[in-house]
């Protein structure tokens, strides 16, 4: 039986397709890590933009800045290349 197996990279990328199609406003991804056991395992840190307001002054640039958040979700992916899921990195790893 020969099975196909995904490369980090290609794991890498499924995960972060994943993330922009299921994730609104995201913006800076940055790879945290990744592992292989039985299946891969990428932890993608990213910003998310809640607020689109253009507004440049001094009231728009402070809301501008707190609609921002740095998020970081751990990304499931098989070998073959399935994307399995996704989770809050820091609860996986308690």
């Amino acid at each position: 039986m020969n099975t196909v197996q995904i490369s980090f990279k290609e794991a890498t990328s499924i995960a972060k397709n994943n993330l922009v199609e299921l994730v609104e406003n995201v913006t800076d991804i940055t790879v945290e890590g990744i592992e292989h056991n039985t299946k891969y395992e990428v932890k993608l840190s990213y910003t998310i933009d809640s607020n689109l307001n253009t507004d440049n002054s001094g009231l728009g640039s402070l809301a501008k800045i707190m609609g921002r958040r740095r998020d970081v979700k751990l990304f499931k992916i098989s070998d073959k290349g399935d994307f399995l899921g996704f989770s809050d990195a820091q609860k996986s790893n308690s």
